[in-house]
């Protein structure tokens, strides 16, 4: 999963990282700024979930969330991907939801644990696809 834009994420993910209350603005246009910018929010989120889940530093959460990462982007299916490319908002709007889902079980339930770090890793998986076929 390494390229431009998995790097360009990570050094965005920096500003949410460090304020955990700061979230990106949803905009209806699809913008290769905008794209990042989720999937760095989304990347700092999966990063403290683990961190806070398995007592893990910072270090060791971004490796653990690589990994999840790579294994997400496999087990994408075509459909999703392509979905991706031609309503990327939809298909956002849909994890995001998803995501809000796990929120309400609360990070400390295995159940919310795992919809959330799914939906994240999710979100910059298509967002990555995204942002090379665009």
């Amino acid at each position: 999963m390494r390229n431009e834009y998995f790097e360009e994420i990570v050094t965005n993910s920096v500003q949410y990282y460090e304020n955990n209350y700061l979230s990106p603005e949803f905009t209806k246009q699809t913008s290769r700024e905008s794209v990042i910018d989720y999937s760095a929010y989304f990347y700092a989120y999966a990063v403290k979930l683990i961190q806070n889940h398995f007592q893990k530093n910072r270090s060791e959460a971004e490796q653990s969330v690589s990994r999840l990462l790579n294994a997400t982007e496999e087990a994408l299916v075509e459909e999703v991907k392509m979905a991706a490319i031609s309503d990327y908002n939809s298909v956002y709007t849909t994890l995001l939801d998803r995501f809000n889902r796990g929120i309400n079980y609360g990070e400390e339930s295995m159940d919310g644990f795992k919809i959330m770090l799914d939906s994240s890793a999710k979100i910059i998986a298509i967002s990555m696809y995204w942002l090379e076929n665009n």
